[in-house]
């Protein structure tokens, strides 16, 4: 009987950390312009493992003008890196909400050397 409850649990918890969202397009997004890169950290709460990364990340590199994305549910961050012609830190922000998961807070960064060298 615990063992069933346990399994239970364990299913549970691995759905939650599953992909939340379904507006996913076939259509490959708009390649950003190297030279008008910028970069933005994001507070991001409610990641509790790699699956919410991976997450994160497909949902904001779905976006147009996305050049890097790396996120860390330990430190509850993600660092994009990208072409503000194409989208803007409200996109980003909310294919963030739109994956399940909450922004807390928007920052640029101290160091702007790139995500990708």
């Amino acid at each position: 009987m615990t063992r069933n409850i346990f399994l239970i649990i364990l299913i549970g918890f691995m759905m939650s950390c599953q992909n939340r969202n379904t507006d996913n397009k076939n259509q490959a997004p708009a390649a950003p312009d190297l030279s008008k890169l910028e970069i933005v950290i994001i507070d991001v709460k409610g990641m509790t493992c790699t699956g919410c990364e991976e997450t994160i990340t497909k949902n904001v590199t779905s976006l147009d003008g996305i050049n890097a994305c790396k996120v860390s549910h330990i430190e509850g961050k993600a660092r994009v890196e990208f072409d503000s012609t194409l989208t803007t830190i409200s996109k980003i922000s909310d294919a963030i909400k739109k994956s399940g998961y909450q922004v807390e807070d928007v920052y640029l960064p101290d160091d702007t050397t790139g995500i990708v060298n």
